[in-house]
């Protein structure tokens, strides 16, 4: 409160008072992070597209300037693609949250290092595994019998388990049946 005295008209004193209050300008700030698929942000009326510090003036409760910053941090949502063949026998494949039983594309929805999410995608090719049987017949003087680089010394049904053109197993089958050689004996006594 201020007093001054001053003249009048009438030459006697003018007394005047003057009682000033003095209103706060108001600053506040803000810190916000969240992730990049959650921009652009919503703050005070107005979207912001990427991090930074933004300012912005209203008016707070006594008409006076109230100056609102926003520190706004930005965290990343991360991706990665992994590419992976498979034999059909190595079905099912888990991986992360999921059970696979096919070949195709797939996606997983996961949480990264800064709490964002972290969208990972699989390519999955499955190969097939093979089979193949063979069937041979023939004389027990022919015995033993090479087959895929084994020697088999008598009738019966084998398999081996090779590797097929895709890296997968191929089970090949081998149905070998042997027939006796025949021997006759003939006594003849001619003139």
């Amino acid at each position: 409160t201020y007093s001054d005295t001053l003249v009048n008209q009438f030459s006697c004193d003018s007394i005047a008072q003057l009682t000033i209050q003095v209103n706060p300008t108001l600053f506040s700030t803000t810190f916000v992070t969240l992730c990049n698929n959650q921009l652009p942000f919503l703050w005070n009326g107005q979207a912001y597209p990427a991090a930074g510090t933004f300012s912005v003036t209203l008016t707070n409760q006594y008409g006076c300037d109230s100056i609102a910053t926003l520190v706004l941090s930005v965290n990343p949502v991360t991706y990665s693609s992994t590419n992976l063949t498979l034999c059909d026998n190595q079905l099912p494949f888990s991986w992360n949250s999921l059970v696979i039983n096919i070949a195709g594309t797939y996606t997983d929805t996961l949480v990264n290092q800064y709490g964002c999410d972290s969208i990972a995608q699989l390519t999955l090719q499955v190969n097939p595994t093979l089979f193949s049987t063979t069937f041979v017949t023939l004389c027990n003087n022919q015995l033993p019998f090479l087959w895929n680089g084994q020697a088999f010394p008598a009738a019966g049904t084998f398999s081996v388990t090779l590797t097929n053109q895709y890296g997968c197993d191929s089970v090949a089958t081998l149905v070998l049946s042997v027939n006796p050689v025949t021997y006759s004996s003939t006594n003849l006594t001619l003139c």
